[in-house]
């Protein structure tokens, strides 16, 4: 049997520069709205845009099938990314006068935290997404209320919002703490944590071919919405689903994803990420940052390749923090034992920095993995790079994951 969802989330305009320009109207509520309803769930949304996003919501609600309930805001808020891992700007910033009430009465709702409005929940079952990286916070009920909770959140979340260090620990606090029947934690490379009655259980990633991350958590949360609330079915089996899903979009960045896609486990595209946990020793690090900091064009993207690696949990050693400027007796030295100790290597290769070069022929001669980045270097150049083995790729956020994936596997 299934049941109609319920989504109560935002509906924005989100906007990226690399690898290619997009500008979509999309949102954790537009985008889990049009997951849900490709699985053939009933589906009604609940958001609050103004009245130009309004024309677009509904014919997106009548491309993929869904219901809508809105309230009126004066902006529709935009979210500005220069890449996929990158923090976005938002526009409009927040303003409390503005903020609407939505109130919803129904059997399963999946709840994302959103900006523009707060929420009255009463239903039987809940999954909450808080969708706060920053100070992400509980949902609240009534007085009396208490439905069947699952939580879906990452761990930089799950952390946060327990007090603790540990996704292990966190999920445990969270389900004790709130009340919840379900904790799920996604853990990206290392795949998602299901906490139930007590019990763990581990729900691998996938390794895909490509990575679009922006909107991933969105579908995750949906599918396991549409098939733990919708779909009666056990949590563990909903979040396998999800992570399946989650690896579809992020690969392809296409909507609906169809039952039969998530469910056929011998056609299945990807295969599951054999990542180890395995702490570093003192002197080692995950990633050793190969490109030249000349100008401030390197500069930037040196900074934003180390940001982003760091994000993932990794360490990082770079040679433009760890080490600095200096003659080539006192640098070069110092740089080859940083790469010694690394697991594997990050290139950054457009402008075939001699140095760079030099650093990738001595990781390949002790054996390290390198994933080499290069946006704008033609394939002629790279002949000695990609035929030594190194993984070369176009695609920042995708090259950010394989160097992840390569120093865990």
């Amino acid at each position: 049997m299934t049941h109609r969802v319920h989504v109560v989330g935002g509906v924005y305009r989100e906007r990226c520069r690399l690898p290619n320009p997009s500008d979509e109207i999309w949102g954790s509520g537009g985008r889990a709205a049009a997951v849900i309803a490709g699985l053939g769930l009933s589906v009604t949304l609940h958001s609050a845009v103004d009245a130009q996003t309004e024309n677009v919501l509904a014919s997106l609600a009548h491309t993929f099938h869904y219901d809508v309930v809105t309230a009126s805001v004066s902006e529709t808020r935009q979210f500005q990314y220069e890449h996929g891992l990158s923090t976005p700007t938002i526009w409009p910033p927040s303003n409390p006068s503005e903020v609407v009430n939505l109130e919803i009465n129904a059997d399963n709702v999946l709840v994302f935290g959103m900006l523009e409005a707060t929420t009255n929940i009463f239903a039987q079952r809940v999954i909450y997404d808080p969708q706060n990286p920053v100070a992400p916070k509980p949902i609240k009920f009534e007085s009396g209320l208490a439905p069947r909770l699952a939580y879906v959140l990452n761990s930089s979340e799950a952390r946060k919002l327990a007090r603790v260090d540990d996704s292990i620990e966190a999920a445990s606090n969270i389900a004790s703490q709130f009340k919840a029947e379900v904790v799920v934690i996604k853990r990206g490379r290392l795949g998602a944590l299901v906490h139930e009655n007590g019990r763990y259980n581990r729900i691998p990633a996938y390794k895909t071919e490509s990575v679009w991350p922006i909107g991933s958590g969105d579908v995750f949360a949906a599918v396991f919405a549409a098939r733990w609330a919708g779909q009666d079915v056990p949590a563990v089996e909903a979040a396998s689903e999800a992570s399946k899903a989650a690896a579809l979009y992020v690969n392809n960045r296409v909507l609906p994803i169809s039952s039969d896609q998530i469910k056929a486990e011998s056609e299945f595209p990807f295969s599951p990420l054999v990542v180890t946990d395995k702490t570093l020793e003192g002197t080692e690090y995950h990633v050793y940052l190969a490109g030249p900091f000349f100008n401030i064009a390197q500069r930037w993207l040196v900074e934003e390749a180390r940001s982003a690696l760091q994000s993932m949990g990794l360490k990082v050693f770079s040679p433009l923090h760890d080490i600095g400027l200096g003659s080539a007796h006192d640098v070069a030295p110092q740089d080859l034992e940083g790469l010694k100790r690394s697991r594997t290597v990050l290139a950054l290769v457009d402008g075939l920095d001699a140095g760079t070069i030099f650093e990738i022929g001595y990781a390949r001669s002790l054996g390290k993995p390198v994933v080499a980045l290069a946006e704008s270097t033609a394939e002629e150049p790279l002949k000695m790079v990609s035929g030594s083995g190194c993984d070369v790729v176009s695609d920042f956020v995708t090259a950010m994951c394989r160097a992840a994936w390569a120093a865990q596997a």
